[in-house]
């Protein structure tokens, strides 16, 4: 037993070497800069690492976090088993207590039984399951290794139970198996100890090599997750926005020192010393469930040469762990092929279904910045995005039209700006009923596209009719979405100073726009510290007014239109990206369904991350389009106008192949079958406003 305490000293010490080193190597990335609002971190990291939140969304979570439980519960008696390898009389009945050590025991011992089922259940998932789970031995070695432990543990208590050392009562399975020992009990027990402690001992050497290292690392992760904070600290996950200035002035002083261009500072991730801590962190943390990649959209169309997020990370955990000197690897070509990088669609799905925190979007961002940054070294990026740089430099937006027609749809739109505004309203914070003053940001697809801009006007003449003062910008740019999600930061940068500036003349309520890629990014990213825009989607505002009871809906029209046979194609902007109960609840109301058992992690139309415009195949549109289908949809909606085009599109090539097959059930006029429309032209009609402001001539608020 001495023997077996020395062992267990060995391996803590060789424990907490590895872990000091894994620590440090995460440490000389770049910081991060994730301490801001501990508190909500805190409890945050509390709800989804030690409350297990994420992990119990799918049902083999639960079992996941039994065996978590188990540990925690577990720790007592381990350190309990250890004592006694130096002094046998010893057990926590010295400190506290008789009754408290027997219901101390009595906890272990159930969530021993527990755990072992857990362990068995998962073991049988993970061989089942062989698609859905990562292959890997380690997983395997350690469930062997905790059911060791666990049945180490009953052994042990049986034994007691056998010698009369303690009593039966609470647990009469463990007292019934320990009749089976006799007078073999003490031998029996010595022998649990031993397994027990050399398992404890070979899962402390075995954590720092192996999957199990999110044990320690998910809790730091999990506190670093969000970007920044609002003051409700609400998360904001837009993308960390660089210093561009600060780049520029170390780019020239690089290039007038002669430095090699391999040298050149990047805003972006070229080279692994670019890396972040946050991103380090996040390759250690992986607890390599692979749920990232089951529910990426790039894997689910075969999308060629993508090998999924989970792959990407589990890459960087390599060059992680290899605890490389100089850094000067690149990492695009090494962790993620540039193809793949630039087919990534952002929708989130993979951010929302992580266990831990990793951010799959914002690493994606930053790697394509450095490729904007260093072609030379990661391979030249898609010409098509070369295309759509030049023609936001020329006109202002991605396809090139002209910037004079791009406020036609805000002829009869008055321009809210006013003169001394300040910067009042980028703070503005209210409730529902007391909107008032509601400033449109129609975004790029309202301003050209003719049925897009069909949509807005209907929506701006409702807005009117329930008696909300409508305004709009003098000047309206594109938000730059495009350009962050395809890594042009310094576009993206002037879009957002050039509209911020704008936003702050005008005194609004709310912002509103048709648009979820807009709705985000003025939200999000454009958030500042100390201050966000109040922006959404249109949606989303009707939405939050049913939940406040501000909105009265026809039900009596809604059962005439027949809505139980449309079906609802929730966007990514609204779905995975910021909570989507409120838009749900309301288009139940109105008998619009969703054929998503969860629509946080559903499939995109393909069009996100800059897809839409640098992307001619669109197979992911496809796949959502026969999905929506095979769902039993006669019409689809969407709320984005990106999702709508690509969706329409999608269906007319499907009939195009059921007519060159000679499907019967193909339209013979050419026409689609299914018809994809915007859902605000429905909701519109069947809704009216409760209360409506008496009068528009009152300052606004």
């Amino acid at each position: 037993m001495i023997a077996f305490f020395w062992i267990a000293i060995v391996a803590s010490v060789v424990f907490f070497v590895e872990m000091g080193i894994c620590i440090a190597h995460i440490w000389g990335g770049k910081p991060s800069h994730r301490d801001d609002h501990a508190w909500f971190r805190l409890k945050h990291t509390l709800a989804v690492a030690f409350g297990q939140g994420r992990i119990r969304e799918r049902w083999w979570g639960w079992f996941h976090a039994v065996i978590f439980y188990a540990f925690v519960v577990f720790l007592s008696g381990s350190f309990e088993l250890l004592v006694q390898c130096i002094y046998p009389d010893w057990n926590w009945s010295h400190l506290i207590g008789e009754s408290l050590a027997q219901i101390n025991i009595w906890i272990q011992t159930y969530f021993a039984w527990l755990g072992i089922v857990a362990v068995v259940v998962l073991s049988v998932r993970r061989m089942v399951c062989r698609k859905r789970v990562y292959a890997s031995i380690d997983a395997y070695i350690i469930l062997v290794c905790i059911g060791l432990i666990l049945s180490s543990h009953i052994a042990s208590v049986s034994c007691l139970i056998s010698q009369g050392n303690m009593s039966s009562a609470g647990l009469p399975v463990t007292g019934a198996l320990g009749h089976l020992w006799g007078s073999d009990a003490e031998t029996v027990r010595h022998i649990a100890m031993g397994v027990h402690i050399l398992c404890i001992s070979f899962f402390l050497v075995w954590i720092p090599r192996g999957k199990h290292l999110h044990i320690f690392l998910a809790f730091p992760a999990i506190f670093s997750q969000y970007r920044r904070y609002d003051d409700a600290g609400d998360g904001i996950i837009g993308a960390t926005t660089p210093d561009i200035s600060a780049y520029e002035s170390a780019l020239e002083s690089a290039i007038e020192a002669d430095v090699a261009e391999s040298e050149w500072p990047s805003y972006g991730v070229v080279r692994w010393r670019d890396t972040t801590r946050k991103l380090r962190l996040e390759a250690m943390a992986c607890t390599q469930c692979m749920r990232c990649s089951l529910v990426c959209p790039m894997v689910a169309a075969q999308i060629d040469d993508v090998k999924g997020p989970f792959e990407t990370v589990l890459s960087l955990r390599k060059m992680c762990a290899n605890r490389q000197g100089d850094g000067a690897k690149v990492v695009v070509g090494e962790s993620v092929s540039l193809s793949e990088l630039f087919a990534c669609t952002q929708c989130g799905a993979c951010d929302r279904a992580c266990a831990i925190g990793v951010e799959h979007v914002a690493r994606i961002v930053d790697l394509r910045r450095g490729a904007m940054t260093h072609e030379s070294e990661t391979g030249s990026i898609p010409e098509a995005c070369h295309k759509v740089f030049g023609n936001f430099e020329r006109s202002g937006n991605p396809w090139g039209y002209p910037r004079s027609n791009r406020m036609d749809w805000a002829k009869d739109v008055a321009c809210g700006v006013e003169s001394g505004a300040g910067n009042a309203s980028m703070n503005a914070v209210c409730d529902m009923a007391s909107v008032r003053r509601i400033l449109i940001f129609a975004g790029c697809f309202s301003s050209y596209d003719v049925k897009a801009r069909k949509s807005l006007g209907l929506a701006i003449d409702w807005l009117v009719a329930q008696g909300y003062e409508v305004v709009r910008l003098e000047r309206e740019m594109c938000c730059g979405e495009p350009l962050r999600k395809l890594g042009n930061e310094p576009a993206f940068v002037a879009c957002m100073e050039a509209n911020c500036a704008e936003i702050a003349r005008t005194p609004h309520d709310v912002i509103l726009t048709m648009c979820p890629h807009c709705a985000q990014t003025l939200s999000h990213d454009y958030a500042r510290e100390g201050s966000r825009l109040r922006a959404m989607h249109l949606l989303e505002f009707l939405a939050q007014h049913a939940m406040a009871g501000l909105i009265r809906v026809d039900t009596q029209k809604a059962k005439e239109k027949r809505l139980d046979e449309v079906v609802m194609h929730l966007p990514c902007g609204l779905s995975k990206n910021a909570d989507p109960r409120p838009i749900l609840k309301f288009l139940k109301q109105l008998g619009i369904t969703c054929i998503d058992s969860d629509v946080t992690q559903s499939h995109c139309c393909g069009g996100g991350g800059g897809q839409f415009f640098i992307r001619d195949e669109n197979r992911i549109g496809l796949m959502r389009a026969r999905e929506l289908r095979a769902g039993g949809a006669k019409k689809i909606v969407s709320a984005c106008p990106y999702c709508i085009d690509l969706l329409r599109d999608s269906c007319v090539k499907i009939e195009d192949e059921r007519a060159k097959n000679d499907d019967k059930s193909a339209s013979k006029d050419g026409n689609p079958l299914i018809d994809v429309s915007n859902v605000i032209d429905t909701v519109l009609e069947l809704t009216s406003r409760k209360s409506r402001v008496v009068s528009r001539s009152e300052p606004t608020q």
